[in-house]
């Protein structure tokens, strides 16, 4: 209906003196209510004296009716913008008549009062009613954005009673069926007090669906529909909507539910799909629903160096990317498929040296079981950071989506990676630009630690000579140290199994083989410190190490030869070590006073001598003024330096006075204090 507007005129004695102007505005946005609903508002307080108190909304559904997905979207008419949405949710309870109630409570001054305020009831199809109070507007963002609401009717002015509330009466099983009723005691969560449901011929069916599903082109995906009836059988289910190539519906068991399949083939685009169930009522029943269907373009296929960038992280952070590499190497953890590192192949290498060409994919959950080196893969992920690694989320919560190509492909060459490098190897700016690379060290790497090769797999190597302590070669000087491990810093690398598990020859096995060296660590086929591997090749990685916080590893490439040439073979047997040993005879007694056995000892020893020779005179073993006592021992036991976790041992010492051998050597670089994690694995794969 067009409004009617007055120019202004003078009236005098209640004559109209002017003559009357009637001017047709533009006809608002039709109101959002259909009295036809099964679903709908059935009670609400928004305004009482005092403080207002006890504020809820109340939306009365057929018995059966699962809430779940529908919301309360509550509109401030100044200015028509949403200001709080309340979710609903659960099943709705036979309160009488074949329909029930479900209230949501609001805080204290929660709900606004109006002049006008209005409340969207949206479910999974989208609004189903738009109601206000005290006048009504139009919304302007959320779900009603466009609407114009349906005033109620009835108000709370603030001076009603606390307790009270307006809400429907009538009798009825829809919302046309009732009328609102001034302020009454409030009665949420159950039926209104004169209000009766009553399902006078067949019941409508209630309808389930998805408000929306997302797919990207070339990947399909599907949804679960359904709908319930309290007095029949759902016989048919269809689309209703116009058809979309590649858009389908497929009924399912139980009946009453079907799949919407949106095929990989469907083009890019937003389908409004609308389903209609249909019982086997007389006269049928229906309940339709619409699910919002968008196909979106598959994102650019990038290069790893666009997403590795020139700095420490991604410049492509949280973007959804596509990448076509080759797989250089593989991580596991538990011995199941992790993640993997992916490369450039050569020809797709770009110029720039301070720009990896390679990256780690997390596929955790998500992993292709037959994966193997060499496979040329697209994966699609979201490229993130993490613990300073650069890598493609591809896991099932990133929509990660990983296609072998093809399989055999030769791997990039390898880049060489300096060594002694030119800063410390534990810190993240040194091998940055080759950073999930594959990577070769020219120079022969010795085997300077083994400490964690059991609890971690890995070896510390180093370029040059084996690292020893300081003051294996120098007088204690804490600037000579400081500069000695800060050389040692720049030379050494680690050499680090396919994971980050704890014990893994162990937990994993048993009869799981160390990984080094080649062939499984046993008594016959050993690896000491100052072994030398040359050529060492592998890929790059910024990683947990162990005790310490993260260093730069090479992780191996699987099908390569990690062997290592013996050079500090084990002695056959202890060489000599000259000196001469006297064992000094104890007795466990601890008397003060001398034995008074000692005279009749001698006298048995001497009754045992020759006749022909006289009875040597025996001298005691210490002085007879000094009284008899066990010796003092001093236990040292090995200790952990704070500063270098190296392990130092100290001879026993057998008395006070006796001076402390000479520590033994060590080969063992110093290790820094930071203490191991308490897991296996971190709890996402680097």
């Amino acid at each position: 209906m067009a409004a009617l507007t007055r120019t202004p005129a003078a009236l005098v004695a209640g004559t109209l003196l002017s003559t009357l102007a009637i001017t047709t505005l533009p006809a608002p946005a039709v109101a959002f209510v259909d009295p036809a609903d099964t679903v709908f508002v059935n009670e609400i307080h928004y305004d009482n004296a005092g403080t207002d108190v006890g504020e809820a909304i109340e939306v009365a559904a057929p018995a059966g009716t699962d809430l779940t997905g529908w919301s309360l979207v509550l509109y401030n008419g100044s200015g028509g913008a949403a200001y709080t949405t309340l979710a609903l949710d659960g099943v709705v309870a036979d309160q009488g008549g074949g329909y029930g109630t479900l209230a949501s409570n609001l805080a204290s001054n929660g709900l606004q009062n109006g002049s006008p305020d209005g409340i969207a009831l949206v479910g999974p199809g989208g609004v189903e009613q738009f109601l206000s109070y005290e006048g009504s507007f139009g919304a302007v963002g959320g779900a009603a954005n466009g609407l114009t609401s349906t005033d109620i009717g009835v108000a709370e002015t603030g001076v009603e009673p606390i307790g009270g509330s307006l809400h429907l009466t009538g009798t009825g099983d829809t919302y046309g069926d009732f009328s609102w009723s001034a302020t009454t005691t409030s009665s949420f969560g159950a039926v209104n007090a004169g209000q009766t449901f009553t399902t006078d011929g067949p019941a409508v069916p209630v309808a389930s669906c998805p408000g929306t599903l997302t797919t990207t082109a070339g990947t399909p995906a599907s949804a679960d529909v359904s709908a319930t009836d309290a007095d029949s059988a759902i016989v048919t289910i269809r689309i209703t909507s116009a058809p979309v190539a590649g858009i389908t519906l497929t009924e399912t068991d139980p009946p009453g539910t079907a799949r919407l399949d949106i095929a990989a083939t469907t083009a890019v685009g937003s389908y409004p799909v609308t389903i209609e169930f249909v019982t086997d009522d007389d006269p049928q029943q229906t309940a339709s629903c619409t699910i919002a269907v968008t196909v979106e373009a598959p994102p650019a296929m990038v290069k790893i160096s666009e997403i590795q960038g020139h700095g420490a992280t991604t410049p492509l952070d949280g973007q959804d990317v596509v990448v076509s590499a080759v797989v250089t190497s593989l991580f596991t953890s538990r011995d199941v498929l992790d993640g993997f590192f992916v490369q450039e192949e050569d020809v797709d290498a770009d110029a720039s040296i301070a720009t990896s060409e390679g990256l780690f994919v997390f596929c955790r959950g998500n992993c292709p079981a037959d994966l193997l080196v060499g496979d040329l893969v697209e994966v699609r992920g979201e490229a993130d950071d993490f613990n300073g690694m650069t890598q493609i989320n591809a896991s099932p919560s990133a929509g990660g989506v990983i296609t072998t190509v093809s399989r055999g492909n030769a791997l990039p060459t390898a880049v060489e990676a300096a060594l002694p490098a030119g800063a410390s190897t534990r810190a993240e700016a040194t091998y940055e630009p080759i950073e999930g690379m594959v990577v070769t060290f020219t120079v022969p790497l010795v085997v300077t630690e083994y400490f964690e090769l059991a609890r971690f797999g890995q070896l510390v190597l180093a370029a040059g000579d084996r690292a020893y302590q300081f003051t294996h070669d120098n007088a204690p000087d804490p600037a000579g140290s400081s500069a000695h491990l800060a050389a040692l810093d720049t030379r050494r690398i680690y050499l680090d199994d396919d994971n980050n598990d704890q014990n893994d020859a162990i937990s994993d096995g048993p009869g799981e083989p160390y990984p080094y060296p080649a062939g499984g660590l046993a008594v016959d086929n050993r690896v000491r410190s100052g072994d030398r591997i040359d050529e060492l090749t592998g890929v790059m990685h910024w990683s947990f190490a162990g005790f310490a916080p993260n260093a730069w590893r090479v992780r191996p490439i699987q099908g390569r030869d990690y062997t290592f040439t013996s050079t500090n073979p084990a002695p056959a047997a202890p060489a000599p070590v000259g000196g001469t040993l006297r064992v000094a005879r104890t007795t466990s007694s601890t008397s003060s006073r001398p034995s008074t056995r000692r005279p009749a000892i001698a006298a048995r020893a001497a009754r045992r001598a020759p006749s022909t020779a006289a009875a040597p005179t025996r001298r005691p073993s210490w002085p007879s003024s000094r009284p008899r006592s066990s010796p003092r021992w001093r236990r040292w036991t090995p200790t952990w330096s704070a500063s270098s976790r190296s392990r130092t041992t100290t001879a026993h010492r057998r008395r006070r006075s006796s001076t402390p051998s000479t520590p033994p050597r060590h080969q063992a670089a110093t290790r820094p204090s930071t203490p191991a994690p308490s897991a296996g694995t971190p709890s996402r794969s680097p």
